[in-house]
């Protein structure tokens, strides 16, 4: 199989570029790559799964013949960190390759971008430690809309997967804490809120961002609020630490 170049049919001016290759049975580090529109350099990050946060025996979600490093729920973390880090200008987009299987890209990811749905119903595709994750993540999508862009989730080819294989592999660290605690998560969906009911054309997010504010109390309920942990908004987004590594300038 020939290596697969990831400057090919890159439109830079317009678009972001996320590849997301998570862990398998072959490989158990999770790995990453994005590139940001009118940037000519590709950063790349190794992460070791959450495994710990997800013990495969509690979910009944999750598929017997994968490894707990391997569930949907870890490519979840992984694709809400990539997201994290990806800058969004007015009228241009992202664009994410990723394994929409384990992603449930359409059964849920295309939802979210559509609107009128439940992040409670959502919630039941992955296992329950994932949900403040998904929330994170169904925020940064209907964030990106409500700036003018516009987000496409893509396959994730075999070629891709192989060229990102082969990059040089470099320290993996855990996947960071971006998943935000209850009250956190809370500003930020209030926030979208009042963004979306300001325009017409967005009042197709406010059945999920309201459902959303009840998931936040019900996580609240059950875990409570854990401290040492900032907000993050569509203003102020702290970048997650890992290690990463420039691939190189690419034109």
């Amino acid at each position: 199989m020939q290596s697969f170049s990831f400057t090919a049919g890159m439109d830079m001016t317009r678009y972001s570029y996320i590849f997301v290759s998570p862990a398998s049975r072959r490989n158990f580090i999770a790995r990453t790559l994005t590139r940001n529109a009118f940037s000519r350099v590709y950063i790349q990050r190794d992460h070791l799964p959450k495994q710990r946060l997800c013990p495969k025996s509690k979910s009944s979600v999750h598929s017997r013949d994968v490894p707990a490093y391997a569930q949907p729920c870890q490519a979840l973390w992984q694709l809400g960190e990539a997201l994290a880090r990806v800058h969004v200008v007015s009228d241009n987009g992202v664009i994410v390759y990723c394994d929409q299987k384990r992603c449930f890209t359409e059964e849920v990811l295309a939802r979210i971008i559509h609107g009128n749905c439940d992040i409670q119903e959502l919630a039941k595709f992955f296992c329950p430690t994932a949900t403040a994750s998904l929330c994170w993540i169904a925020c940064k999508l209907i964030d990106i809309q409500l700036q003018g862009a516009t987000i496409q989730f893509l396959s994730i080819r075999p070629e891709q997967q192989l060229s990102l294989a082969r990059l040089e592999s470099i320290s993996p660290e855990d996947t960071p804490e971006y998943d935000l605690n209850p009250p956190s998560l809370l500003q930020y969906t209030l926030s979208l809120i009042t963004k979306a009911e300001s325009d017409a054309k967005h009042h197709r997010y406010l059945k999920i961002l309201k459902t959303m504010v009840e998931a936040c109390a019900d996580m609240e309920k059950e875990s409570g609020a854990r401290p040492g942990k900032r907000s993050s908004d569509s203003d102020d987004m702290r970048e997650p630490k890992s290690n990463a590594r420039q691939v190189g300038n690419r034109s």
